[in-house]
């Protein structure tokens, strides 16, 4: 006979379980995809902060923007001189690059997030 564990709530499965269980790959796709989630993270970025916390998280918001806008167009110009690519090669390195850093955010986060017990 196999007996399942209850918790000390008397339930066989938690609160937070069931929850992970009722989430679908449609539903994902639905919470990312919601216009909510576009307007509260301007909200967030805009909101009121003491002192001028707002305007430095701005500032380095357009420097990282700027930064990769520069860092592109000067990365292509490298490797078409230096590196003698077409334009087929680069849009192949940029594809295999980006697909890496995905794959990475992707592995990296669900890792990282339970090693430092990060809800």
């Amino acid at each position: 006979l196999s007996r399942k564990k209850k918790n000390p709530l008397g339930n066989t499965k938690s609160e937070v379980q069931r929850s992970l269980d009722s989430i679908t790959v449609k539903k994902m796709v639905a919470d990312f995809f919601n216009p909510q989630r576009f307007i509260d993270s301007f909200k967030c970025t805009l909101k009121k902060r003491e002192g001028n916390v707002r305007v430095y998280i701005l500032l380095l918001i357009l420097a990282n923007l700027l930064r990769k806008i520069g860092r592109g167009a000067y990365m292509y110009l490298f490797t078409r001189t230096v590196l003698d690519w077409g334009p087929a090669d680069y849009g192949v390195w940029v594809t295999f690059k980006n697909i890496v850093a995905t794959m990475g955010s992707l592995i990296a986060v669900p890792v990282l997030s339970a090693g430092l017990k990060v809800p």
